[in-house]
């Protein structure tokens, strides 16, 4: 293969993985606007019953004592920031780290891991858009470890 030819191939790669990034990036800050937008909104009947009542439920968890609306925001927030930060490591490990990703194997293959778990989980348990933006992500990063760069 040529010098050009491998070039060609260490930037498909990064492309590939920088498009899985930006959807962690999209799925992160989507959820994180929707749960904000979620606080801020008014609610059908039947979702503010069950939020009341999950706010006057309470468990021990360890020393604290949390109602069952606090777990739920603070996971689904905890969640949002976590996927958007994971994204936003893997852009600058694309940048900063452009080796590990033109040539390695070990970042796109957890990458892909990942995303193929979480397609999984959004399969069984969330709507449409995650569903769609994580099926990119781990096609994006099955992709990169499919091009293979020169040796």
């Amino acid at each position: 293969m040529t010098g050009s030819t491998s070039t060609t191939a260490r930037d498909l790669r990064t492309r590939l993985f920088r498009i899985g990034a930006w959807c962690f990036v999209v799925v992160g800050l989507a959820h994180l606007l929707v749960q904000l937008t979620a606080l801020a909104g008014s609610r059908p009947a039947t979702v503010q019953r069950v939020l009341d009542v999950m706010a006057h439920t309470s468990t021990s968890l360890l020393v604290l004592d949390r109602s069952l609306g606090q777990l739920f925001y603070g996971f689904s927030v905890t969640m949002a920031l976590s996927v958007l930060g994971y994204g936003i490591l893997n852009l600058v490990v694309a940048s900063r780290a452009h080796h590990l990703v033109a040539e390695g194997r070990l970042v796109p293959a957890m990458n892909l891991a990942l995303s193929a778990l979480a397609l999984v989980v959004s399969v069984l348990a969330f709507p449409e858009p995650p569903i769609a933006a994580l099926a990119v992500a781990t096609a994006a990063f099955a992709a990169t470890l499919l091009v293979r760069p020169a040796a």
